[in-house]
């Protein structure tokens, strides 16, 4: 670029003129050293951009070097204040002076993608709205960018779109699939936009959608490509093919979810085995099966326990304590919540476990490979209850029949 800068405008000259601080060097170094050549090419950029401020390209590629210093960490998520470390402000400002005071800068993507990134995790999402309808259908074929308005729309409650929209990402990106197939890092972003579907149909409660999701999901990442070790593709992108059990937990299909069968290779699908048995849990719990319920209880956490350093470290929680979304003091909770309902639905007639049948169903149970934090006081308050239940179980069948309260 630089051998040819003399045939460059002015400010494409400035963009190259700034490579060099981003680029230092031919060879990477350890990626913690490598965040001094971000930092320099910001600085880099805030030079071109006083240079040269009515270039959207030159705009674009400044607030990109702003958000690349601290990724995902723009915002104190507990005060809802710009992160300390972060340029967060800066680059708040870079956007919005275009989007919000120069009309033709709603037409290029990479402002409002940007734009939609920075603020998906602000106490004020609804900012992005109209940058996220502006982006979604200025190329079609882009289906991250047909994706990406929809983190915004999940945070102001219009699931409609966030099925619709990624439903048009999922066409989009099965082009690039057909002609590219799965053995690449694109697969990840065509899954996110399977992953959005399920999550917009399962608040909307829309069963189909979120199935279909599941399948298309299934049908387009091959277990050959998972086997591959560089990349570990698996450790990225196997934990996605889990959503299913939590679908059937989510819409209170609780004997299908004691029926679910575990993949042939446990030890590959270690994401999915492991929800495979939270949601058998919750379904044997909900019917009142309460030996089942422990049984698969104790199996789920015993897949985490054998997986929890390395493989939940990645995939669509890297950065959460429990990037299973499952762990097993929540999923005691949820169990034994489950039991209680049971317990508690026509105590004067019910019997627990083996001796016992009842209907039951819930209609807000949380869906937890995207909400799995559950409060840690209401686990507390069902392990108490937890207790009481254990001691009755070990009773002789007769003496279970609970008493009206």
């Amino acid at each position: 670029a630089l051998d040819l800068i003399d045939g460059a405008t002015e400010w494409e000259a400035a963009l190259i003129q700034a490579l060099p601080a981003r680029h230092p060097q031919p060879d990477p170094l350890d990626p913690e050293a490598m965040k001094a050549w971000n930092a320099n090419f910001a600085d880099a950029m805030r030079d071109v951009f006083a240079a040269h401020p009515e270039s959207h390209e030159v705009r674009t590629v400044f607030a990109e070097s702003l958000l690349n210093l601290t990724p995902w960490k723009m915002w104190d998520l507990r005060s809802g204040k710009p992160a300390a470390s972060a340029r967060t402000v800066e680059a708040q400002t870079v956007l919005e002076e275009a989007l919000e005071g120069d009309p033709p800068a709603m037409h290029p993507p990479g402002l409002l993608h940007l734009y939609v990134h920075l603020m998906e995790m602000s106490p004020f999402p609804e900012k992005a709205l109209k940058a996220g309808d502006a982006l979604r259908r200025l190329v079609p074929d882009a289906g991250h960018l047909i994706h990406m308005p929809t983190h915004i729309d999940i945070l102001c409650g219009h699931y409609q779109n966030v099925v619709d929209w990624n439903e048009a990402a999922v066409e989009a990106d099965l082009k690039f699939y057909e002609k590219r197939g799965a053995f690449n890092i694109y697969t990840g972003y065509r899954q996110h936009n399977y992953h959005f579907v399920i999550y917009g149909a399962m608040f909307l409660g829309q069963f189909e959608p979120a199935m279909r999701a599941v399948q298309g999901m299934a049908q387009t990442t091959p277990e050959e490509m998972l086997r591959m070790e560089s990349p570990p593709m698996a450790d990225y992108f196997e934990s996605y093919l889990s959503f299913g059990p939590h679908v059937l937990v989510r819409f209170g299909r609780w004997r299908e979810a004691t029926q679910l069968e575990l993949p042939d290779d446990p030890d590959l699908y270690c994401t999915k085995a492991a929800h495979v048995h939270y949601a058998r849990a919750i379904g044997h719990a909900a019917l009142g099966e309460v030996d089942a319920a422990l049984t698969a209880q104790q199996l789920s956490d015993a897949v985490v326990e054998e997986f929890s350093v390395g493989v939940f470290e990645k995939g669509p929680f890297p950065d959460d304590d429990s990037a299973s979304g499952l762990d097993a003091t929540s999923l005691e909770g949820l169990v034994f919540g489950k039991i209680r309902e049971f317990l508690t639905e026509g105590a004067d007639q019910v019997e627990v476990g083996r001796w016992g049948v009842a209907q039951a169903f819930c209609a807000h149970e949380l869906w937890r490979f995207l909400e799995h934090r559950r409060g840690l006081g209401s686990d507390a308050d069902e392990r108490d209850r937890a207790r009481a239940l254990e001691a009755l179980h070990q009773l002789p069948a007769p003496a279970r029949r609970l008493q009206p309260a």
